[in-house]
């Protein structure tokens, strides 16, 4: 989707720069032929620079998409890890009540013996 933008804008920037140049030449029978070359070649350098910065913009655009989902794939690693360790956590917790369970506890033991 911003690679069509930016596509677009280079589009754009490519018709406004034929529009420029097409003016010139008609304007090439009033103006003499220094005038007109100097103009086209004013128009050509502006596209130039202007094709350059729409790159430019592509390029940034395309490396902040990349660090974001960079960001994101390193912050899922660390969900996972999270629910990793805590499902680790819950299964011990869960294995030594099970295992008090089945030992009787301190009291009980006396009072067994007691009895």
């Amino acid at each position: 989707m911003v690679e069509q933008l930016f596509r677009l804008q280079q589009k754009a920037l490519e018709k406004k720069t034929r529009e420029k140049m097409r003016h010139l030449k008609v304007i090439e029978a009033e103006k003499s032929p220094r005038w007109v070359e100097k103009r086209m070649r004013k128009v050509r350098m502006r596209a130039d620079a202007e094709h350059a910065e729409i790159e430019r913009q592509l390029a940034e655009s395309k490396a902040l998409y990349a660090r974001r989902k960079l960001r994101l794939s390193e912050m899922e690693s660390q969900v996972y890890s999270l629910r990793s360790s805590t499902l680790k956590l819950k299964k011990r917790s869960q294995n030594a009540d099970a295992a008090g369970l089945d030992k009787p506890s301190g009291r009980a033991a006396a009072a067994a013996a007691a009895a």
